[in-house]
């Protein structure tokens, strides 16, 4: 195929389109999965503060053996939740 043809051109612009459309699908996708990343990781924050408040609340209130078994326990039933 010759240069400066109507074809040519026309076969360039193809190329380029597709090539283009694969990139905005690769966007689209990094897109995607950055906002699913950043969901959870705010469901993890919010976990681990739910944890050290609860923790904080039960070594002010009771003794530290209370607040382990306490601790442990709402640890294990957080984490019960996630599956």
């Amino acid at each position: 195929m010759e240069h400066y043809t109507k074809e040519y051109y026309k076969k360039q612009s193809e190329y380029w389109f597709n090539e283009a459309s694969k990139f905005a699908k690769q966007r689209d996708m990094l897109i995607d999965d950055n906002a699913k990343l950043r969901k959870e990781r705010d469901d993890l924050k919010r976990n681990i503060d739910e944890i050290v408040n609860y923790v904080d609340m039960k070594v002010n209130d009771n003794s530290k053996v209370y607040a382990y078994i306490a601790m442990k326990n709402k640890l294990d039933e957080i984490l019960k939740e996630d599956e």
